[in-house]
């Protein structure tokens, strides 16, 4: 199985470069984080 998520490193590199904040950088990290809970709770019991 396979779920594709966003690259954060990228992410943040690419906000980084438009100045943003290190707190708007480490926003892409919860972002992505989040999702991949998200997906996590939504497998079926035993798949993970």
């Amino acid at each position: 199985m396979h779920a594709g998520f966003e690259d954060p490193p990228r992410l943040a590199k690419e906000l980084a470069e438009k100045g943003a904040s290190e707190e708007t950088q480490l926003d892409c990290y919860r972002r992505v984080r989040d999702e991949i809970r998200a997906f996590i709770e939504t497998l079926p019991e035993g798949a993970a």
